[in-house]
């Protein structure tokens, strides 16, 4: 896994539990998709061992790919068409 990944992944967590709070919301009110255009399936793949399972993709013919990569290896990630 990339070293950054995790510290960008946290870090952005972070600043939306702010962005919430600041507005009155609980931190629960807000989701996170993760769009994963342009990476590769094994790297969306990390952000699932991170916790990270709202996963969006652009484009069916990389959707499809990577929801077969990710069945492949028994990944339960929740896939968004964004």
């Amino acid at each position: 896994m990339p070293p950054s990944l995790e510290a960008n992944w946290n870090a952005v967590l972070r600043r939306m539990a702010s962005a919430a709070v600041g507005s009155g919301r609980g931190v629960d009110a807000v989701a996170l998709v993760a769009v994963t255009k342009s990476v590769q399936a094994s790297l969306a793949a990390e952000l699932c061992r991170l916790g990270q399972f709202d996963l969006g993709e652009n484009r069916a013919d990389e959707l499809e790919r990577k929801v077969a990569y990710f069945r492949a290896r028994g990944i339960a990630a929740r896939w968004h068409f964004v």
